[in-house]
């Protein structure tokens, strides 16, 4: 993968910036990174990062993207429980029946 990045380089590429959901890295990983024609490595803290790492790693934290989805989720399921099983005042106020004066309704039993 680095000869792909130099070639990058050579070829005119301003930026290179290198994304991962997981850095799974030896100790001695954070040293070659360093060498790189990298600007940045982003990835998250799903697998904890031998230390000292190179400060061309950024480590994005899961925790708040796990907590946004699950509340996402959470909410959709409370919205459809809802949905399903409560009906709003607007809907009952207009399923009441209102009474009408003097009609009454007749039926022939034959």
């Amino acid at each position: 993968m680095a000869s792909l990045w130099y070639r990058l380089k050579h070829a005119g590429a301003k930026r290179i910036i290198l994304c991962a959901s997981h850095g799974l890295m030896r100790p001695e990983s954070m040293h070659v990174i360093n060498l790189w024609p990298i600007e940045e490595m982003v990835i998250t803290d799903s697998i904890p990062l031998p230390s000292p790492h190179s400060s061309k790693v950024t480590v994005l934290p899961l925790a708040p993207l796990i907590t946004k989805i699950l509340k996402s989720e959470i909410n959709e399921l409370e919205a459809i429980h809802h949905h399903d099983f409560a009906v709003p005042n607007a809907k009952v106020e207009s399923l009441k029946e209102e009474p009408v004066e003097n009609e009454k309704e007749e039926y022939e039993v034959e």
